[in-house]
């Protein structure tokens, strides 16, 4: 895995989250909110949105193909999503 601090917001990635032990894909609309409220702390980790950030790596072509198809790699709920 890459360390975060070379992590690009703007690059459709998986980003592997340390405190709930998942891997999940990075979108890229979130890039203005990591600017804004990321934290990279001095040995590595990544502060974000609840998430401690541990690494992470571009897409694969396959990944990438997978996006486009319209299915989910994420684990946690799109925050768009209407809850019942």
């Amino acid at each position: 895995m890459q360390p975060m601090q070379a992590f690009d917001p703007n690059r459709p990635s998986r980003a592997h989250d340390a405190l709930n032990d998942i891997t999940f894909v990075w979108r890229t609309a979130w890039a203005d909110n990591w600017r804004r409220c990321a934290w990279v702390a001095s040995d590595g980790l990544a502060y974000w949105d609840g998430l401690i950030l541990d690494g992470w790596n571009p897409l694969s072509f396959e990944d990438k193909a997978r996006t486009r198809a319209g299915r989910r790699f994420c684990p946690m709920p799109a925050r768009d999503a209407q809850t019942p």
